[in-house]
């Protein structure tokens, strides 16, 4: 017996004595008008104390059993729940197998078998519209992700789902205010912002999809992948400013112009069409200091041409080749080629073929075609013909050696040795085989002229912006 209990009975002893001590009498109890029953009142008090601890017990003893088989009841609850928490698991492996194995009709048989158990049950239903989705079924799709997110109001994914849904089923509108509920949800989440741009883009709304693409920016901790994203931005930008342009909105198109080399300095469609936009709103100077500034950042032939052209229509020749001089001391090794050919070309429409000369033996290589016919025809102004022959020679074998090289049909990089893979894109069984250098070899024999593939006669102004445009050609995010 346990110290309580003593304590508690000593107490009702010790509390009887003291009543039958003060109330010696007896108390009439009457049940009939008969039966009339003498009592002490100290046993009286007892006896109610007495029945009132064991009505206790007895309330005790039924709360307790009631208790043990409530918690019995719970427990089997629990292990029933249990069971078909882990059936359903199972479940939902079985279905991520047969998805694997790219069998979705059984994955969809085990989907609705947790269905049909639990039509609450939110990761089958997810994966379930997925399948749909995959399959097409974008109704279908739409209704179980709808679903999905009423039984998980903070389920994300389940609003991912549905955004696709929308998307794939080409309603921008719905699937816009669904990435809207995920940001307001978690404003940090950078998928919600790039599919939110992504789904501006794809209704070339590109002023959503600048802001959006913003936020990308701004959440992006790592450099690179800030650098990168910044390059986005100002396509997007230079898409946004071309739009401009298309309302005759000059002004406008200019700033936005600025704010995409302002996120990308060498956003090279942003320099020639800004250049181009000043060029034709009459702000020469302006569009001379874009083009060059332009190849300065990006060493583009595209803006040093039209840099050109404006330079030599204002009779500024010298500026030209002092900038051309300038360019080639400071290019890279791969641009030295190229440059070197357009100053070499500049000193002999100058009348400069001995600095042609020069310029060609000192930055010139002896694989370039054209180097050596620019060499040919300033030795042969310079009267030196018998060097302009034998270079002239030299060219001819060698071509007439190379017949052959091969270019990949994906990246346009040229080979001299057949590969499985191009060794530039890597991509597979692309490489052609090309035969036009023994026609050139043949016609440079025969000093007969060159042909070149006629092309379409194209107002300069349209063929710019089809240059620019395919220069800023924007992919959709996948």
């Amino acid at each position: 017996m346990s110290l309580k209990i003593i304590v508690i009975v000593s107490l009702l002893v010790i509390l009887s004595v003291y009543v039958a001590f003060l109330n010696p009498q007896s108390i009439e109890i009457s049940l009939t008008q008969s039966q009339v029953f003498h009592i002490p009142t100290a046993i009286f008090f007892f006896i109610s104390v007495l029945v009132g601890v064991v009505a206790s017990v007895i309330t005790y003893f039924t709360a307790s059993v009631k208790d043990v088989f409530s918690d019995l009841c719970e427990a089997m609850d629990r292990k029933r729940k249990e069971r078909e928490r882990l059936r359903w698991e199972i479940l939902l492996e079985k279905g991520a197998n047969a998805l694997l194995a790219g069998n979705n009709d059984k994955a969809l048989k085990f989907y609705g078998k947790i269905i049909r158990d639990n039509h609450m049950h939110v990761p089958a239903l997810i994966q379930m519209g997925s399948v749909y989705r995959k399959q097409r079924n974008l109704d279908r799709a739409i209704q179980l992700h709808q679903s999905a997110h009423e039984y998980a109001p903070k389920n994300l994914q389940a609003l991912f789902e549905l955004a696709d849904d929308y998307g794939a089923a080409d309603m921008s509108a719905q699937q816009l205010q669904t990435l809207e509920k995920i940001r307001n949800q978690d404003g940090k989440i950078i998928l919600a912002h790039t599919k939110k741009r992504d789904a501006y883009i794809k209704v070339e709304n590109w002023r959503g999809a600048v802001d959006a693409q913003n936020r990308v920016v701004n959440l992006t901790d790592k450099r690179e992948d800030k650098e990168k994203e910044k390059k986005y931005l100002a396509r997007l930008l230079f898409n946004k400013a071309c739009e401009h342009i298309e309302k005759g909105q000059s002004d406008t198109a200019i700033s936005e112009f600025k704010n995409a080399l302002k996120a990308d300095p060498d956003c090279l469609p942003a320099h020639v069409k800004l250049g181009d936009l000043y060029a034709n709103t009459g702000r020469e100077s302006l569009a001379m200091k874009t083009w060059k500034h332009g190849f300065e950042r990006t060493g583009s032939a595209a803006c040093l041409m039209r840099w050109q052209q404006t330079m030599l229509e204002h009779k500024q020749d010298k500026e030209v080749i002092k900038t051309y001089e300038t360019a080639l001391k400071n290019s890279q090794p791969g641009e030295k080629e190229n440059l070197a050919a357009l100053l070499a070309s500049r000193y002999l429409e100058s009348g400069e073929p001995a600095k042609a000369i020069e310029c060609l033996r000192n930055y010139g290589t002896e694989d370039s075609v054209k180097h050596a016919l620019l060499l040919s025809n300033a030795l042969t102004e310079q009267e030196e013909t018998e060097a302009a022959q034998t270079t002239l020679d030299v060219l001819i074998q060698r071509l007439r050696r190379e017949t052959i090289d091969y270019i990949c049909g994906d990246c346009g990089s040229v080979t001299e040795r057949w590969r499985a893979y191009c060794e530039e894109c890597g991509s597979w069984n692309s490489l052609t085989c090309r035969f036009q250098l023994a026609e050139v070899a043949t016609q440079i024999a025969d000093n007969a002229p060159i042909a070149t593939p006629e092309a379409p006669e194209t107002p300069e102004e349209n063929t710019d912006e089809a240059e620019a445009k395919k220069e800023s050609e924007t992919p959709v995010a996948g």
